[in-house]
């Protein structure tokens, strides 16, 4: 599952792993600020979007083996970054783009 995430002036993206059981954070200009807003987004996602996506899986209880907010988050690494401040949503759509398509993503493009 993806989700786009916006603070303040700033988009990162948070991708759930449903079959892994796992949280990966991307994020194009990375520094502490973003990765402390992390523990907030999961639980507010937990709380707001999961159970609207995914009502149906949701309905079976412990369908995940527990509370989704107490699986592992890694941060993306050696992933392509911007250079200035302002292209941090085309970054995420091309994180998406690499997240979900079976091909090497053109990042010049």
């Amino acid at each position: 599952m993806l989700m786009p995430v916006a603070d303040k002036s700033h988009w990162t993206l948070l991708v759930t792993y449903l079959k892994s059981l796992a949280w990966i954070f991307f994020d194009s200009f990375p520094n502490l600020t973003h990765r402390a807003i992390l523990p907030d987004v999961v639980g507010t996602e937990w709380y707001l979007t999961v159970p609207r996506c995914l009502t149906y899986v949701l309905s079976e209880e412990d369908y995940f083996g527990g509370d989704i907010r107490n699986w592992p988050l890694s941060i993306a690494t050696r992933i392509p970054t911007q250079t200035n401040g302002f292209d941090c949503g085309i970054f995420v759509c091309k994180y998406m783009e690499a997240t979900i398509l079976p091909r090497d993503v053109k990042w010049e493009e």
